[in-house]
């Protein structure tokens, strides 16, 4: 999606008063994902949409799907047991890499990071990249970038905040954070809780509803430390624990009633440290190590409600971890008025246990892991004032797979009138994961085992992109924002039917999927803001299995944003409107291609926003799902006499919410 640059320039950062151990920094309009050094969106080398925390308290946005959602070229799928996956400019979430201030988050579920288990409570910022980023990021990141850059306490005094909201359809999330500094050291934490049941136990049993009741209690803690001579040390610690329901029907209600259900825990443990300093010589120093520690359980129970009790089923709990330790070291240099470069080394060691998990290599069985070391240099080089050029090249190691070179080149021309033209190329890897490699799940209807003979996905990904001013003066502004993307993808892995009840991870053949977007973005004074944007993707794969070349496959995408601030009682007003066109795609089921089909759909949002006391109130209230859409139309076309069509769950309907945001502290901030 093209970038949806803001209108209020960007202020310069002043220097740190020497005289204060801890910098304070003003907040400039400041990206980072990809880029050299942290940068204004107009200046950075990749196009980078930016949702910041304004936007995101003001729609009473609480987890990241909410985001995504309203943004071109993605779209987000909503499960009621896996949760919410993500593609990106046609391509699946396996190649979208999810991240938290740089750092990859762990725990797909069927190739997705679900994307309700990202609270936002503590999010300055997200930063959407579409395109290859595997240059940089390397494996999951061949179709684009997401990272959530949270707030970084900085102030210097000691503040007390707590976002409190509710919604009239049984969610309600707290939240209560703390930060502070002594001397050079400064402190923050927070702790948050989410629950969310839209219908009673016995109506849900009644199936009236596919949406499971939801628990999530988390938080975070961060010490910092500022040095002399630009030393900063971090050490940071987060936490999730979430519990879904799946309630199951109620058998002879009419004596000794019984069900069974199922619960499903998941944990995330992620602490990490880090450190930064200027090394001298125009080069500077950035380091991170982390630690992600996912546990996922399921449990079949047994309720019985005479006696009202509730226990786990024999052999009816299975318990998945997997581990990811990352050091990425990078270092950058600046070499006269027109060159740049960055170094960097990554060191990622990946393990996977569980009794779903089989490795007959390994010792024992139920236990398996997967290392991969690699480093990458790029340059920035400014032949004019105008022109940056952007080369860059990762080479690597992989335990399990051979690491293709990665090179990527990007450029980015500044002309009259504010005119940015962007292009690109880039070159993606995807190596399978642990579970691909190595799952065994027989039980039920489940048959499904992975394939340690599958080999990884290369890709391809070029653009051009296009910005200018159409006008601009003290009244008007208004900018017009165009894009073009290709993405190739080869050794596509996939689940398929291979024989009759036997379904394996393979690699299945080719994916092409091509687009353009424009946007239009334009403000009124500093009352009314209207962005208006409409694309339109399509995708075709070829199945080597059956030699099999399917036709392209289009969607029409469209969004509108207006944001209208009410002078006399500095009240705003906000709407955001997507709609979805209808979207196709194929899936391999024995030696049958399948076309499966999604009707067309819209979500759209109405809220009002005002901050009281220099914002240290903060009131926002307003109705989600405004034409209560809750289901569209699907279908599967193939050969096959079994062809199911029905209707697809994608929301739990209209919901109204009112969100309370209270600060204690003179440096509050949204």
């Amino acid at each position: 999606m093209c970038l949806a640059a803001r209108f209020a320039t960007a202020q310069v950062v002043e220097e740190p008063d020497t005289n204060d151990p801890v910098r304070q920094y003003e907040l400039p309009d400041v990206v980072v994902t990809g880029e050299f050094e942290p940068t204004t969106p107009e200046k950075a080398v990749h196009e980078i949409k930016v949702i910041d925390a304004e936007q995101i308290q003001t729609m009473g946005f609480q987890q990241l799907d909410e985001v995504l959602e309203q943004q071109l070229n993605l779209r987000v799928s909503r499960d009621p047991s896996l949760g919410a996956g993500l593609t990106m400019q046609g391509i699946d979430g396996n190649n979208i890499q999810i991240m938290i201030d740089g750092v990859p988050v762990i725990g797909r579920l069927d190739g997705n990071i679900d994307l309700s288990q990202l609270p936002l409570y503590n999010v300055e910022r997200v930063e959407i990249v579409q395109g290859a980023m595997s240059n940089r990021y390397v494996t999951n990141a061949a179709g684009g970038v997401v990272n959530l850059i949270t707030k970084k306490k900085d102030g210097a005094s000691w503040s007390v905040t707590s976002q409190n909201q509710w919604e009239n359809v049984g969610l309600m999330s707290n939240t209560l954070g703390v930060s502070g500094r002594l001397g050079r050291v400064m402190l923050s934490g927070s702790v948050f809780r989410y629950q969310s049941q839209l219908y009673s136990d016995d109506s849900l049993r009644a199936s009236q509803s596919s949406w499971n009741p939801k628990e999530q209690l988390g938080g975070d803690a961060q010490i910092k430390y500022y040095g002399k001579k630009s030393l900063e040390l971090g050490l940071s610690l987060r936490y999730f624990d979430e519990l879904v329901r799946d309630l199951g029907e109620v058998k002879r209600p009419q004596f000794k009633p019984y069900s069974f259900d199922q619960y499903f825990y998941t944990r995330r443990i992620d602490p990490r440290f880090n450190v930064k300093f200027d090394m001298g010589r125009n080069h500077k120093f950035n380091s991170v190590s982390a630690l992600n520690i996912y546990d996922r359980v399921s449990e079949d129970r047994r309720l019985d409600f005479e006696n009202d009790s509730n226990y786990v089923i024999e052999n009816g709990q299975d318990t998945s971890r997997f581990n990811t330790f990352l050091n990425r070291t990078v270092v950058t240099a600046k070499y006269g008025a027109r060159w740049k470069a960055e170094y960097g080394l990554e060191a990622r060691y990946e393990t996977g246990s569980g009794e779903r998990i089989v490795d007959s290599s390994s010792t024992p069985i139920n236990q398996t892991q997967m290392t991969t070391v690699a480093g990458w240099a790029g340059a920035q080089y400014l032949p004019t004032e105008r022109l940056t050029i952007q080369p860059g090249v990762r080479i690597g190691w992989n335990s399990n797979f051979d690491h293709p070179i990665l090179p990527s080149v990007k450029a980015v021309y500044r002309g009259d009138k504010n005119l940015i033209l962007r292009a690109g190329y880039a070159r993606g890897f995807r190596a399978p994961d642990l579970k691909e490699q190595y799952l065994e799940f027989v039980a039920g209807n489940h048959n499904i085992h992975g394939n340690p003979n599958l080999e990884a996905e290369n890709s391809h990904n070029a653009y051009i992109a296009a910005e200018r001013e159409l006008l601009t003066n003290e009244a008007h502004r208004a900018l017009i924002r165009g894009r073009v993307f290709y993405n190739y993808i080869e050794n596509q892995i996939t689940r398929a039917q291979t024989s009759p009840l036997y379904y394996e991870y393979i690699n299945v053949g080719r994916l092409w999927t091509d687009g353009v977007n424009a946007e239009l973005d334009y403000k009124l004074y500093d009352d009314l803001t209207f962005v208006f944007g409409a694309g339109y993707t399509r995708a075709k794969s070829y199945s080597e299995e059956l030699a099999e070349l399917t036709d392209y496959i289009g969607t029409f995408d469209m969004n509108l944003q207006v944001t209208y601030i009410v002078p006399k009682i500095d009240t705003r007003v906000n709407l955001n409107f997507r709609y979805y066109g209808k979207q196709g795609w194929y899936s391999l089921s024995g030696e049958v291609l399948t076309l499966n089909e999604q009707g067309p759909h819209n979500m759209t949002h109405l809220s009002l926003a005002r901050g009281f006391w220099n914002d240290r109130i903060f009131l926002s209230a307003g109705v989600k799902n405004l034409f209560d859409i809750e289901t569209v139309e699907g279908s599967r076309v193939s050969n096959s006499p079994h062809s199911p069509s029905g209707a697809q769950p994608i929301s739990w309907g209209r919901s109204y919410f009112a969100k309370l945001n209270v600060s204690l502290g003179p440096e509050y901030r949204k």
